[in-house]
């Protein structure tokens, strides 16, 4: 279902923590009629990087079975076409499940809702739901709503962990490459710089001019490619300045 950027409200107030969302999609899966639902999202290489398989009521439980069919169910989601809710029986799983609330047994096959789309990065997900009952058409138009929600959220899930990797990647210092390039006088300098040492200290410290500490520091600014000392001290300092003894013998 398509929505036009023009149609969507920006002013509706919508500020609710994932739990709070959570849990209103459970209501909602639950007032239409749903009684468990399974949410994939797969890397490229189809290898699933977040799941959720869950009962929404207590009328039935097929976590379970649900999770040792689960490649079952995966395939036979990804034969339908994208982005479209596939209705259909459950064929993967037993019948002659038990009913809580009406001590009976379901004698047919469960309804079996389904979709399969891409997501942000290559990823994508598969979202199947199970009803006892099928679901009426206004029912089954509350579902596809669901389902255009729950894949909304799986790309913003997407985009702030690949946000978070490329982050994790950029903030690594590149020790193996920076260290090389730094004298054992320049080293010994950073190391004080990033504890808090003033120039002056530094060369107190030492026991050399500020004259010959400024020179290093320039020299030491120019190999990391910082502009400042301030970006020296940010980069290097909280504990991602981690020299091995391996590199430490660089310089004796």
């Amino acid at each position: 279902m398509q929505i036009s950027e023009s149609s969507i409200p920006l002013d509706n107030g919508f500020n609710k923590s994932p739990s709070e969302l959570e849990e209103e999609i459970r209501e909602g899966l639950s007032e239409v009629g749903i009684e468990h639902v399974t949410l994939v999202i797969m890397s490229k290489n189809k290898s699933p990087v977040f799941k959720y398989i869950e009962g929404i009521s207590d009328r039935i439980s097929i976590s379970k079975r649900v999770t040792e069919k689960l490649d079952c169910y995966l395939a036979s989601a990804s034969q339908e076409e994208k982005g479209q809710v596939y209705h259909g029986r459950d064929t993967i799983i037993e019948n002659r499940i038990f009913d809580h609330e009406k001590l009976s047994i379901v004698e047919s096959d469960l309804n079996f809702y389904s979709i399969y789309e891409d997501l942000s990065y290559r990823y994508e997900i598969v979202i199947i739901f199970h009803s006892i009952v099928a679901l009426k058409p206004d029912e089954f138009r509350q579902l596809e709503l669901i389902c255009n929600i729950t894949i909304a959220w799986a790309n913003s899930w997407i985009a702030h962990h690949t946000m978070l990797l490329h982050w994790s990647r950029y903030s690594e210092p590149q020790t193996s490459h920076l260290a090389p390039n730094l004298t054992k006088s320049e080293f010994d300098v950073l190391e004080l710089i990033i504890k808090g040492l003033t120039g002056s200290e530094v060369a107190q410290i030492r026991g050399v001019s500020k004259e010959t500490v400024r020179t290093q520091i320039k020299s030491i600014l120019h190999k990391t490619q910082c502009k400042n000392q301030n970006q020296l001290i940010s980069r290097f300092s909280q504990g991602q300045w981690l020299m091995n003894y391996t590199a430490r013998s660089t310089y004796t």
